[in-house]
């Protein structure tokens, strides 16, 4: 059974939704090699930016066509009868009509745009390294640091 109505809201609601989860912000390589690994000392800070563009757009045609029509139409009979009886014919008949045709195209569009930047910062308080075990060197010993960004949508309240 489906209701029809409005529920007042007196605070919007908001949707967290996730992106994409596997954003990479830095990846330490470790260099190939049995004994060898990479550094990140501790006290270093790391800075990188994000930006976050979007847009929408909407594009509406509409067309309107009719007709009006009208039309109007008289007669005029007459009797021929010289010898008391006699023919009913049509002397005159007038038929008069209008027509009109319209038309109207209306399009309507609409465009929004927006741009949102964030800064971070990775301050590492400890020393961070690759693995330095001889049997994963290389590739395998690599340590990526990343994480994802949740954007949040607002309902609006009229």
């Amino acid at each position: 059974i489906p209701v029809l109505g409005v529920i007042p809201k007196e605070v919007p609601n908001f949707y967290p939704i996730a992106s994409n989860p596997d954003l990479i912000f830095l990846v330490l390589r470790d260099p190939p090699g049995g004994a060898s690994s990479t550094t990140i000392a501790a006290g270093t800070t790391i800075d990188f930016g994000l930006s976050i563009d979007g847009g929408h757009t909407y594009n509406s045609n509409i067309d309107f066509n009719g007709l009006v029509g009208a039309s109007y139409t008289s007669e005029t009979n007459a009797v021929m009868a010289p010898l008391g009886f006699g023919v009913m014919t049509t002397a005159l008949k007038v038929n008069v009509g209008a027509n009109v045709h319209y038309g109207h195209h209306f399009q309507v569009s609409s465009t929004r745009a927006s741009s949102s930047h964030y800064e971070y910062s990775f301050y590492f308080e400890y020393d961070f390294s690759t693995s330095q075990d001889p049997n994963i060197a290389g590739h395998p010993s690599d340590v990526i640091i990343g994480g994802g960004v949740d954007l949040i949508v607002n309902e609006a309240i009229k």
